[in-house]
């Protein structure tokens, strides 16, 4: 039986819509420090297979994450729309790989509430909520979570 929290208003503020597997999230756009076009990787052995890569950014070596793999959709070869959007967390620098980057969202009082609805507790791991836009819904990423390495896909 699928249940339905309600999470209340959401803050002012931005959020960077990205597409991934067909699907629109949100990140808070306070995390995005900057948006890269998607350039070849360094692999890490025996890294998990949603960590893709490595990334140079200006000698900062940082991983990147392939966001549809992390939340468990396919993902598809990357292309020349592909994006690296580099956050910085409460666990440091690192990349999210996506499909595209779709728009910059400004968030205020009067949007709309926003609700999280899953089958079981625990699935908003990565998913702190979804927006109702008049063009959809869009669900909003837990940034800090993404990277965490004992969480699950």
């Amino acid at each position: 039986m699928a249940r339905s929290q309600h999470i209340g208003q959401l803050p002012s503020g931005q959020q960077l819509s990205v597409r991934v597997g067909g699907q629109e999230f949100a990140i808070d756009a306070e995390y995005v420090r900057e948006l890269r076009g998607y350039a070849p990787l360094t692999l890490r052995p025996q890294a998990p297979p949603y960590l893709v890569g490595l990334l140079d950014l200006r000698g900062t070596v940082i991983p990147v994450i392939d966001l549809a793999l992390r939340l468990g959709l396919s993902a598809p070869k990357p292309t020349p729309m592909s994006v690296i959007v580099v956050l910085e967390s409460s666990r440091g620098l690192f990349g999210l790989l996506v499909d595209e980057v779709c728009d910059l969202l400004s968030v205020d009082e009067g949007l709309g509430d926003m609700h999280v609805s899953g089958p079981e507790e625990g699935d908003e791991q990565f998913i702190a909520g979804a927006i109702a836009l008049p063009s959809g819904i869009i669900n909003l990423l837990r940034t800090d979570n993404l990277f965490a390495p004992g969480a699950k896909t």
